[in-house]
C-alpha cells in the first residue's frame, strides 16, 4: 500500500470518530461512513487527501445518517436545519407560500422521496455546509410553489373575468350588447397586470372566498395591510378596464361606466356570497370607478 493510501485511510478513521462524537445521539456503522467518505474523495479532481480536508464531514455524517433513515439521525436533521426554515425563506415572506408547507414538502423531498425516491438528502456531497444545501432546497420548492400557483391563479383569473364581464343574455348593458367578449378580455388582463400582492389578495377573497383576516394570517401582515391592499387593486383595476376598452376598442364614456356598472354588481354578488351578507342597495350610486364598500 502507498504511502499516500496509508495517509488517506487513517485521516478517514480520524475525521468518522470525530464525526461520531459530534453526533452522540445516532451511530452510523463505522465501515459503512468510511466507504461513504472515501466515494466522495474519489468523485473529485486533486489530491484525495486535499480534498477530504476540505470536506464538511460532521454534515456528510448526519445526511448519511438521514439517507440510511435512522430516526435520531432524522430527529437530528429536523431539530437543526428544519426547525429554523424560516430563516431559509425570508424573501418569500410576504408570499402565499408558507414556512410550514415548504417544511412538510422538504422533508419528503430531502429525507423520505415519497414522490422520487430516493431521498435527495443522498445528494450531498459534503463539499460545502449541508446548510446551505437545505436552504437552497427550500428555496427552490417555495419558487416551484409559487410558479405552480401561478399557473392556478390565471386559470382562476380566467373563469373570474367571465363571471365579472356582462352575461350573454338577460342584460341591457350596452357594453354586453356591443361586444361581450371584448369586456372579458378587458377583465382578464386588468386582473392578471395587478401586482403581485394585489393579485394574490383579490384571487384568495374573490375565488377562494378567504376572508380578510385569514388573508393577513397568512401573508403575515395587518388586517388592515390586507384592505388597504384590496381596495388600491379595486382601483386599478377599474382605472385599466376603463383604459383598454377605450385606447384599445373606442367605447365611449357612457359605455364604459356601463361595463364598469356590470362589473361591480358582480363583484357585490361574489362578496355577498362570500359574506352571506347581501349587497348595498345603492350601487351605482358610487363613482363609477371606485371601489364596492369592503367586506370581511
Amino acid at each position: 500500500m502507498a504511502a499516500q493510501d496509508t495517509e488517506l485511510f487513517s485521516l478517514v478513521g480520524q475525521l468518522a470518530e470525530a464525526a461520531e462524537g459530534q453526533w452522540p445521539t445516532f451511530r452510523v456503522e463505522r465501515s459503512l461512513f468510511e466507504k461513504r467518505l472515501l466515494a466522495a474523495v474519489s468523485e473529485q479532481v486533486g489530491d484525495p487527501l486535499v480534498t477530504l480536508s476540505k470536506l464538511h464531514v460532521v454534515d456528510l455524517y448526519l445526511a448519511h445518517g438521514c439517507e440510511l433513515r435512522i430516526p435520531a439521525a432524522l430527529s437530528a436533521f429536523a431539530a437543526t436545519y428544519l426547525s429554523t426554515i424560516d430563516l431559509y425563506l425570508e424573501h418569500f415572506r410576504h408570499s402565499t407560500v408558507r414556512s410550514d408547507e415548504v417544511r412538510r414538502e422538504l422533508e419528503d423531498t430531502l429525507l423520505f422521496g415519497r414522490r422520487t425516491p430516493p431521498g435527495r438528502i443522498g445528494q450531498y456531497r459534503g463539499n460545502g455546509p449541508l446548510r446551505n444545501f437545505v436552504a437552497t432546497a427550500a428555496r427552490n420548492l417555495a419558487i416551484s410553489m409559487l410558479r405552480s400557483r401561478e399557473r392556478h391563479m390565471v386559470s382562476d383569473f380566467e373563469n373570474l373575468a367571465a363571471q365579472l364581464g356582462p352575461a350573454s343574455e338577460g342584460t341591457d348593458s350596452m357594453a354586453t350588447a356591443r361586444d361581450e367578449g371584448v369586456v372579458r378580455d378587458a377583465v382578464r388582463r386588468a386582473l392578471l397586470g395587478l401586482d403581485r400582492r394585489q393579485r394574490t389578495i383579490v384571487r384568495l377573497h374573490l375565488v377562494r372566498g378567504v376572508t380578510f383576516t385569514k388573508i393577513a394570517l397568512m401573508l403575515k401582515v395587518n388586517q388592515s395591510t390586507v384592505s388597504r391592499t384590496f381596495d388600491a387593486a379595486l382601483h386599478t383595476l377599474y382605472r385599466a378596464i376603463r383604459r383598454e376598452l377605450r385606447e384599445l376598442h373606442g367605447m365611449s364614456e357612457s359605455e364604459m361606466q356601463s361595463t364598469i356598472h356590470d362589473v361591480r354588481g358582480r363583484l357585490e354578488l361574489t362578496w355577498s356570497r362570500i359574506s352571506c351578507e347581501m349587497p348595498p342597495k345603492s350601487v351605482g350610486d358610487a363613482p363609477h370607478d371606485a371601489p364596492p364598500p369592503r367586506r370581511v
